[in-house]
């Protein structure tokens, strides 16, 4: 059960971390240039959406390959 529990824990976090990594980039874009910022905070406000992610998703990787 304990290595179970500690690998479950270490899922969570390693999980977390990468999406509080990801909100922070995505932050940085949408400061970093107007096409990306209405994405980016549709994006930001529905965060924890699962449903919404996927919709704006594909609006930000649109900004994204029109900003490189």
């Amino acid at each position: 059960f304990e290595d179970n529990a500690e690998y479950g824990l270490g899922m969570a976090t390693g999980v977390r971390q990468i999406r509080e990594r990801l909100a922070d980039i995505v932050k940085e874009l949408a400061k970093a240039d107007p096409a990306i910022h209405d994405a980016g905070a549709e994006w930001l406000n529905g965060f924890n959406d699962g449903e919404l992610i996927k919709l704006v998703e594909d609006l930000i990787k649109l900004a994204i390959r029109i900003y490189d």
